[in-house]
């Protein structure tokens, strides 16, 4: 029997709503930091229809797609040479320690002297938030793989190209999409946090104007799309995700 639709999760968002609604929009609580949900709803539409909300959400998300795009791509390209090559996997050991607790959000001023304001400065924090953990989990799916698998690679005597692309992919697929929607949420997080430290664009920027123009109205407006853009984006992957496992189901 298939499972039914899981209403449970917005009866709560619908509690908190008309909480938030009862003690804003009739009154009973003033307040100069947040606003009723009919003005938000109000003024996301005015966003939407001027096309200001547009531009912004597109400069945050093209740099959240750009920076995870790339360190994903390098992140799992090292992880998987690290991961087979344990020479290679005790070479990088010290780099990776000494720089993944750096925080990427201080790296901002460095990189806004290097590349300036704009997508690119945004992009490059990105990706040094994102490589890491994917060096860090795509080395563990590595070492994870059955050991059997690699005998059956040895005796076929493929190439380590081959090997990669027919043993140790297939098996760490899964994982790998896990961790894509892990660090997905990083990307975003960071592109939003540049935006409202020191890049002029997107919706962390337009956020912090509402913010020192004392519109709350707007504020959550944006915070709205960024929850969406999020919600979306771990949405995308989760797809993936029962994609990358339906072969698997349907070889059994």
């Amino acid at each position: 029997m298939s499972k039914g639709f899981n209403y449970r999760p917005f009866v709560v968002l619908a509690v908190l709503l008309a909480g938030w609604h009862w003690a804003l929009g009739l009154h009973h609580v003033e307040s100069d930091t947040l606003a009723p949900p009919g003005k938000v709803v109000a003024e996301l539409g005015r966003l939407i229809l001027d096309g200001t909300v547009l531009v912004a959400a597109r400069q945050t998300l093209l740099a959240t797609l750009l920076g995870l795009a790339a360190g994903s791509f390098l992140g799992t390209l090292i992880g998987l040479i690290s991961g087979l090559a344990q020479p290679v996997a005790l070479a990088i050991r010290g780099p990776v320690e000494v720089l993944r607790p750096l925080p990427a959000i201080a790296l901002v001023p460095l990189m806004t002297i290097t590349f300036g304001l704009g997508l690119a400065m945004e992009v490059y924090v990105i990706i040094f938030a994102v490589i890491w953990p994917c060096i860090i989990l795509t080395q563990s799916a590595v070492r994870a793989v059955d050991p059997r698998l690699l005998e059956v690679a040895d005796v076929l005597e493929l190439s380590w190209l081959a090997r990669v692309w027919k043993i140790v992919l297939p098996s760490v697929r899964p994982r790998l999409i896990v961790m894509l929607r892990f660090v997905g949420a990083i990307a975003l997080l960071i592109a939003v946090t540049v935006e409202l430290v020191s890049n002029p664009w997107g919706l962390g920027h337009q956020m912090m104007i509402a913010e020192e123009g004392f519109h709350p109205d707007r504020m959550l407006a944006y915070l709205v799309v960024i929850t969406l853009m999020g919600w979306c984006l771990n949405w995308a992957f989760v797809a993936l995700e029962r994609h990358a496992f339906t072969p698997r189901l349907n070889a059994n």
